[in-house]
């Protein structure tokens, strides 16, 4: 599991760059992506999925799609 956590100090919330085996994670221990790395962090924290990730979970097929409408949910796009 890899997240790299971009922030400053005058700068919040943090953005951790999330990755397809951070989000898959999540799902099976039924963490809530946001609380999680908050109650990790101790900090407010944003998720960054990248479009590299997003293609990863469309490429993975049906098996991933409730990873797949986290991600899209957590990135502001429209969930199919």
């Amino acid at each position: 599991m890899v997240a790299v956590i971009v922030a400053s100090s005058n700068v919040l919330p943090g953005q951790v760059l999330v990755d397809t085996n951070f989000i898959n994670f999540s799902i099976k221990n039924k963490i809530d992506l946001v609380r999680g790395m908050m109650d990790c962090l101790y900090a407010e924290c944003k998720p960054c999925i990248t479009d590299c990730v997003m293609a990863e979970l469309e490429k993975l097929g049906q098996k991933y799609r409730v990873a797949l409408k986290v991600a899209k949910v957590r990135c502001g796009k429209k969930a199919p």
